[in-house]
């Protein structure tokens, strides 16, 4: 899980490097403006790139939401009564508390992947998350059935327009 985590980081910071070297190109460009005023419109990735990238990034994203709500579910169904455990490493940290910390820091690294791939290929984003949105209203169950792709909207790098765009004219279909 490091190696992972080292990749996914290693990425997320050419993405921002890239995503820099943008913006003062374009302060070049305009002198002018304020730097929290210039719009950045982000060259597109690539398509195969990015509908790779996407599908990982949703992996890895949804492993650790089902990771979060089996361990709040573990929680609420112990008793109260603390129990002791004999598992715990030199440096006091046990094999769950180690996994849980790399599983977190890939899911933080993982949503900056998708905020920069929603910033610069929003198109990619915006067909799966409304698909998932679409599809949310056939759901019976419970949290497994969610479509995973709904929990990039978390991570996307989200305007108005955009956010309207996904819930506009979803639910006028059942009226």
């Amino acid at each position: 899980m490091q190696s992972k985590l080292f990749v996914l980081r290693l990425l997320s910071a050419c993405m921002q490097h890239h995503w820099q070297h943008h913006r003062e190109l374009e302060k070049e460009k305009h002198p002018e403006i304020p730097l929290n005023e210039l719009t950045l419109e982000l060259p597109p990735l690539d398509t195969a790139l990015v509908t790779f990238v996407l599908v990982l990034m949703s992996r890895y994203i949804t492993q650790y939401h089902l990771i979060e709500e089996s361990t709040n579910a573990e929680q609420n169904n112990q008793n109260r009564m603390p129990l002791v455990d004999l598992s715990d490493s030199e440096n006091g940290y046990t094999y769950e508390q180690i996994k849980l910390s790399l599983i977190t820091d890939i899911y933080k690294a993982s949503s900056k992947i998708l905020y920069y791939i929603s910033s610069s290929n929003w198109e990619a984003c915006y067909a799966k998350i409304k698909y998932a949105v679409i599809s949310l209203d056939s759901i019976n169950g419970g949290a497994q059935e969610i479509p995973p792709e709904i929990r990039m909207l978390e991570s996307s790098c989200l305007t108005r327009k955009r956010l309207y765009s996904i819930f506009a004219g979803t639910y006028y279909n059942i009226l």
